[in-house]
């Protein structure tokens, strides 16, 4: 086994690293990341370093052991430190499903697939195995990783009713129990005569029970029965004709919606159709379909495939109201890698590498296929040099993931060829403030590229394994980038200074924390019907109202609303590092620009961006979208809106608000926490998802 030498960690025992916003990312780091020790208590930052830097060269030692390679056990300890020091600065950091996950028990028990951010599986072979993407997408959201899938499948499986004589198949409470009931049910209607399955639900533990190994909460067996008997019904509406591109979106969308973590979605899905498909770009239209937006159609981002030929007119209606179809450009996507580099030829081995993307459609991806993120902070570097040493330990990370199989055989075929990658960047908008957009494309982009390929090379040559199809990206970082204090991927913040806030649950022993150090924390105002028979038998408790704080309750009352299952909101304030603009500041043309840029100096796979744009630059979506579609691969897009949603995850605030709430605050002290274990990162999120 391979291990950081006491010495070295001994340097780290018992200190906090510099936070990027503080107290804040301190509090995500101890509600997402730090894994419960065997003596009950969480880890530290410097134990979860630890965990996945130890994780990362275990599984190069045995791989070198396996295939009879090299292994200098002074230098991988030099090497391994080194990336230790790039993770403690947030230099760069492993994704969240790495930091959580990697250098646990559970990669060896389930192998990479808990480990990679996206994938996605193609619908076009469903009239030959009907079930099969559906399962994949089912087995996978169940891992956490974020799934995309199209609907070419559509017209080309017809549906049978199942034989009334049945059978019943009791769901084991397990993973693959719960896969193997998707399995059972859709194969029913996949030719005439089959037997009607009827599912017992007994086996599987009660809401609220921890999930051992993977982390997270039991929602009971609810979702799923709920979700198989929406199946059927969809099913049986189809019987004795073929399916429809909103019948396989509605089916994906019925498993998206089961696959929760103590009642939050632990799998993300996006939808892909075709341009000329008019069910298909309007079925989440909110004047025809609002009864199915909110029953499943809520559950994935649907994006549409567009050519050459394609005149926008309808996507553009559409996105005009809600904001969807997303766009997506597969022939670019298939024949270029940056765009600078120019055209793959037919010929070429990377020629068509590209089916469909995945959730938030940074990675175009091949049927099967999976993609582990890595992401680097370029603007809490000093200089381009330091930046490209951090670039070597980056990529190491998740060219190491890619050493470790799946437990699919389709995924493990086209994953051991590709060897994907997606190194990321965030704070983009920091770092062109920091350093100027000359200086950031030309050396931190364009000549960090070739520092990324250079130690493709050499690692694929030393671990004997194929170089991998494409190495870089854009992703729309989620609640990593906030440990670092950075902005998500491309995009903007919501202002120089604001509130940003997260819900908690109540019994958590956070709490206390956090109100002894005196943030303002208010009762969620989703939950003012538990508040109210918290109350119930408590005529001195004051009445429900939105901004109700803690402070302003009893204990008692307190005590009654956590245990009656009620949420709290935590208010922490944050100033925004290397501010240039918001994104009610940056117009739509900035935003398409930025991503062009990015696409053709940077990511050879995709740039994912969620263009938001103002009421008044409607008229400009489709000459934008005309001008930019020869640059880009990935589109999608957002109305702007300056809402005024209650507890909202942004919220503006001015400078006098911040001074004086940031001057209130005493230093929050969490370490040696006990209880209140770390969710994870279960799905594929982003900033943009999360508003």
């Amino acid at each position: 086994m391979f291990r950081l030498s006491d010495l070295f960690i001994g340097q780290y025992k018992g200190k906090q690293p510099v936070w990027g916003f503080g107290d804040l990312s301190y509090f995500v780091y101890k509600t997402k990341y730090a894994r419960k020790k065997d003596n009950g208590q969480q880890e530290e930052y410097w134990e979860t370093c630890q965990r996945v830097v130890e994780g990362i060269f275990n599984i190069q030692l045995k791989h070198c052991k396996q295939v009879g390679l090299e292994w200098v056990p002074q230098k991988a300890q030099a090497t391994a430190q080194k990336m230790f020091q790039k993770m403690w600065e947030f230099k760069f950091l492993p994704p969240g499903r790495g930091l959580w996950i990697m250098g646990s028990p559970v990669v060896e028990k389930i192998g990479s697939a808990a480990l990679q951010n996206c994938g996605f599986i193609s619908t076009k072979d469903i009239h030959r195995e009907f079930s099969m993407p559906f399962v994949w997408c089912a087995d996978m959201m169940m891992l956490g990783v974020g799934v995309g899938f199209d609907v070419k499948g559509a017209g080309k499986a017809t549906i049978h009713k199942p034989k009334d004589d049945g059978v019943t198949y009791t769901i084991p409470d397990t993973r693959e129990g719960w896969v193997e009931a998707v399995k059972l049910l859709l194969d029913s209607y996949s030719r005439a005569g089959q037997q009607r399955v009827d599912f017992e639900f007994h086996l599987i533990r009660k809401a609220g029970e921890p999930i051992r190994g993977f982390g997270g909460i039991a929602c009971g067996p609810e979702p799923l029965k709920e979700g198989l008997k929406s199946i059927r019904v969809l099913l049986d509406g189809f019987a004795g004709e073929t399916i429809t591109s909103v019948g396989i979106t509605d089916v994906m969308n019925f498993i998206g919606k089961f696959v929760v973590s103590g009642n939050v979605r632990r799998g993300a899905e996006i939808a892909i159709g075709e341009e000329d498909d008019l069910d298909f770009v309007q079925m989440k239209d909110p004047e025809r379909f609002a009864k199915e937006l909110q029953d499943r159609r809520w559950a994935s981002n649907n994006s549409i495939f567009v050519t050459s030929d394609s005149t926008f007119e309808n996507a553009v209606e559409s996105i005009a109201k809600n904001g969807e179809p997303g766009l997506i450009f597969l022939k670019n996507a298939r024949h270029y890698g940056r765009l600078k580099d120019g055209w793959f030829p037919e010929t070429s081995s990377r020629f068509d590498d590209v089916d469909g993307f995945n959730p938030c459609a940074e990675q175009g991806l091949k049927h099967g296929e999976l993609c582990c993120l890595v992401e680097t902070f370029p603007a809490n570097h000093e200089t381009v040099e330091e930046y490209h040493e951090t670039l070597k330990y980056a990529f190491m990370y998740a060219k190491t993931v890619t050493l470790i199989p799946t437990h699919n055989a389709l995924t493990n075929q086209v994953m051991l060829s590709n060897r994907r990658i997606g190194l990321s960047m965030s704070g983009i908008q920091q770092a062109l403030k920091k350093f100027g957009s000359a200086k950031f494309f030309s050396d931190f982009c364009d000549k960090g590229y070739d520092v990324v390929k250079h130690w493709d090379r050499v690692y694929s040559r030393w671990l004997g394994i194929p170089t991998s199809i494409k190495v870089t990206t854009v992703k729309p970082s989620g609640t990593v980038s906030l440990l670092a204090g950075a902005t998500p991927g491309v995009h903007c913040t919501h202002s120089e200074y604001y509130w940003r806030t997260f819900r908690i649950a109540a019994m958590h022993p956070l709490v206390a924390k956090l109100s002894g150090a005196n943030y303002r924390i208010e009762f969620s105002v989703t939950d003012e019907a538990v508040y109210k028979k918290a109350t119930a038998m408590n005529k001195s408790a004051p009445p429900w109202r939105i901004g109700l704080t803690i402070g302003e309750a009893s204990e008692a009352v307190l005590s009654n609303y956590s245990a009656f299952g009620g949420s709290l909101v935590v208010y922490f304030p944050v100033q925004e590092k290397n501010f240039t603009k918001s994104k009610f500041d940056i117009s739509l043309w900035e935003q398409l620009c930025l991503a062009r840029e990015m696409q053709d100096k940077w990511s050879d796979n995709s740039v994912s961006i969620t263009v938001t744009f103002k009421p008044e630059e409607v008229p400009d979506l489709r000459s934008a979208i005309e001008y930019h579609a020869p640059y880009v691969k990935t589109l999608s897009f957002l109305p702007l809106k300056d809402h005024k949603y209650e507890q909202a995850p942004y919220q503006k605030c001015d400078k006098e608000d911040f001074d004086l709430c940031v001057a209130n605050l005493k230093k929050l002290r969490l370490a040696s926490l006990r209880g209140g274990a770390a969710e994870g990162e279960k799905y594929c999120s982003n900033d943009i998802c999360e508003v």
